[in-house]
């Protein structure tokens, strides 16, 4: 049987086949109820469309340029009328499944043996048996086409041979003949089938019968809705004329079985890439460039293939290109219609332009290490690379046809930002230089992506601009960022770094990118895209290489990024903790509101400025006071905080402060301050005042909340540890 594209009819109905066989090295027919209404809501919304089409032709057929007398006649018009909208109707609303391969082994002429294809095509032989059992004339040519002997049995009453036939096991096989018999005589028994004689125990535990007879019943109601709006013919019609294949003939067994190998394990549903291969491969010319593209979409295949696990942790199991090829082409088609807003796009992406995009993937991908190189540090090039690739192989798939102004999609829009900047910065730099790869500027590409990096990783999901911004920044107009608050520190960045010799700029970048990247830092989101100029002011002349380098060890002496990684709550950051008490109110106040409770540890936050009492104060920020003075003293923490005791009179008796009373605690319990956890609870008075401050509520050190009372306890209790009172049952 010749390579080629066939319909569900011509390839059941081709001479050469007796049967399509699923051999003993395929895999069960596993499929299930989602990957089955995937395939036929597909096959449904087009049949619709088909109908439409038929009903209402959106084209017709008129006589023009004719003279008088010789006009043609009407029923030669509405016959011309009915065939153009026949070959419309199928040209613009046939469904196409995808590739189907199959081997021919020459000592068993007519028996073709399935590779890959399995799944698709029993799901479709179970959705014509399916309206078949509808209808006396669809049963006899559902008989005819798709049986292999109508008239005859396998020596047995009940069990009809199929065209279709599996061979995994002798008794599934038995059990496909005897329920498609079974069905066309028996329509509405279906419920019945596992009553029946024949029906044996060992079909109980088989994957394969399981799902052939739950997909059967899936696939009934599925169909029902349209049957009872259409004729079970017309639908059936349309099975078997207008739903069609890539037909793929290995020709000999040795390499169909070596190429089922590699194919059995590329997933369980339809691959969209195979589909859209086979429409774009449609349009081809000539079978040349047929041959060629095929050709080369393979290779893009294999590509995605070898990057399959970028992105993703060890253990996770994606064993195809498939998830990341088909987010990939998702990604590139919505990115070009971004392009074109206001542009009639027929054609969002064809096989030019897949091509180009994968040359703009393979690019990044070459040049990365050669940025790295010309710099000290640039760790973070391989932290975007992998995020990058994550977004397009992590099964949590991204819909890039999210409309850009719904706020439920916001993550979706959030993943735009990080790739498709990406992509514009090769590509608005591509269209810069008129298309020569070899005049981009590896380094400005590089430095425009890191923007996208960064807004990425603050939550940033202005998408509807990106175009515009990418090619604002290649031409060097720090305009496209923006005027409001979350643009403030890119401007800053920008007007820091501008006008510098590439040696020195490359040594400030390198620093910056390294304070940046440390986990505080770069998380940013909903702290207006800051993830530098908390530590560093920017507008100061003098700050040099020298001195970033040190607010970079400053910052990491603070916070080790292994111990940051580790806990939460350490020694270090219980000591950080004290210190910060002597600057201000630098926590952050979280729930249960009936009571005041407050986050001492809420470090992304404090660090910021952004704690609940500061977050409006337009003041210094308690952090920052306490950075620049530590960074001054150019001594340890511990040398620091021990300087700052005592500094801070306090009376208990009379005082109603509760960021002295904390001072006064954390001087008096010093390493047994915040032992419970980095949070601080001021109960109501009807629990009572504190032991020690009596204007004040008791004040305890929990873990965030009252849930038992293991591990919290009363700050004065700290300092009586023969008394152990309790909160009790008060309210939690």
């Amino acid at each position: 049987m010749r390579t080629g594209r066939y319909n569900i009819a011509e390839l059941f109905g081709n001479r050469h086949i007796e049967q399509l066989v699923i051999p003993e090295i395929q895999r069960d027919y596993v499929w299930g109820p989602k990957q089955v209404e995937h395939l036929l809501t597909s096959i449904l919304g087009n049949f619709k469309a088909w109908q439409q089409e038929k009903g209402e032709p959106s084209l017709k057929v008129i006589q023009a340029n004719h003279k008088i007398g010789e006009e043609l006649p009407s029923d030669t018009i509405q016959s011309l009328q009915d065939e153009f909208t026949a070959f419309l109707a199928r040209r613009t609303h046939a469904t196409n499944v995808g590739f189907v391969y199959a081997y021919c082994d020459g000592d068993l002429p007519g028996q073709y043996y399935l590779i890959d294809g399995q799944q698709r095509l029993t799901t479709l032989f179970l959705a014509l048996l399916a309206v078949a059992v509808r209808n006396a004339e669809l049963k006899e040519r559902f008989r005819a086409r798709y049986c292999l002997s109508p008239l005859e049995t396998n020596g047995c009453k009940g069990e009809v041979l199929t065209k279709l036939d599996y061979r995994l096991r002798e008794h599934t096989a038995e059990f496909l003949h005897r329920c498609v018999d079974f069905f066309l005589g028996h329509p509405a028994a279906t419920g019945q089938m596992k009553e029946q004689t024949w029906y044996l125990q060992r079909f109980e535990g088989d994957t394969t019968i399981r799902n052939l007879f739950d997909n059967y019943t899936t696939i009934q109601k599925l169909i029902e809705p349209v049957l009872s709006d259409a004729t079970p013919a017309n639908f059936y019609e349309y099975l078997e004329d207008l739903v069609e294949c890539w037909y793929f003939d290995t020709n000999e067994s040795a390499q169909g079985e070596e190429l089922y190998i590699y194919l059995n394990a590329r997933g369980e549903i339809i691959a969209g890439n195979e589909n859209l291969k086979a429409r774009l491969l449609e349009k081809t010319r000539t079978a040349t460039e047929k041959n060629n593209w095929g050709r080369t979409w393979e290779e893009w295949q294999d590509y995605f293939w070898q990057k399959r696990k970028v992105g993703l942790a060890e253990t996770a199991v994606n064993p195809n290109a498939d998830r990341g090829f088909d987010s990939f082409l998702g990604c590139i088609e919505n990115l070009e219609k971004l392009q074109k807003i206001g542009a009639e796009v027929t054609e969002p992406v064809n096989l030019v332009i897949i091509n180009n995009y994968l040359s703009v993937l393979r690019w990044l991908e070459d040049q990365k290490e050669r940025f790295k190189d010309a710099y000290t540090n640039a760790d973070w090039i391989e932290s975007w690379f992998s995020e990058f690739w994550a977004i397009f192989n992590k099964p949590d798939v991204t819909e890039w046809e999210a409309s850009l102004s719904d706020s439920n999609k916001s993550t979706d829009h959030n993943r735009m930002v990080l790739v498709w900047g990406s992509l514009l910065c090769v590509i608005c730099s591509l269209e810069k230089e008129s298309g020569d790869w070899e005049k981009l500027d590896r380094e400005q590409v590089f430095r425009a992506i890191r923007i996208f990096y960064l807004r990425y990783h603050n939550f940033g999901r202005a998408v509807a601009s990106l175009p515009e911004t990418v090619r604002g920044i290649l031409s060097g107009n720090p305009e496209v960022l923006g005027r409001d608050e979350d643009a403030t520190e890119e401007r800053a960045k920008w007007e820091f770094l501008k006008d510098r010799p590439n040696g020195e700029r490359r040594a400030l970048e390198a620093v910056i990118w390294e304070i940046e990247d440390h986990p505080l830092n770069l998380n940013g989101r909903d702290f207006n895209g800051v993830n530098l100029t908390h530590l560093v002011c920017l507008s100061k002349p003098y700050i040099s290489f020298t001195q970033l380098q040190y607010i970079r060890d400053k910052f990491n002496e603070l916070f080790p990024i292994e111990e940051h990684i580790q806990a939460r709550c350490n020694n270090k950051n219980k000591k950080l903790a004290s210190v910060l008490l002597y600057y201000g109110r630098f926590w952050n106040r979280v729930s249960p509101w009936y009571y005041e409770n407050y986050d001492l540890g809420d470090w992304r936050r404090a660090i910021r400025g952004k704690g609940s009492e500061e977050a409006g104060n337009r003041e210094v920020k308690s952090f920052r006071r306490f950075f620049d003075e530590f960074l001054q003293a150019g001594q340890s923490l511990d040398q620091f905080l021990e300087q700052k005791k005592s500094s801070v009179i306090v009376d208990p008796q009379s005082e109603p402060d509760l960021i002295k009373t904390l001072i006064w605690y954390s001087e008096k319990l010093n390493a047994s301050f915040l032992e419970k956890g980095m949070y601080v609870a001021v109960t109501n008075h009807e629990h009572g005042a504190d032991d020690h401050f009596p204007k004040l509520g008791a004040l305890w050190n929990t873990q965030g909340h009252f849930r038992g009372t293991s591990g919290n306890q009363k700050m004065a209790d700290q300092m009586y540890p023969y008394s152990q009172p309790r909160l009790g049952s008060g309210r939690k």
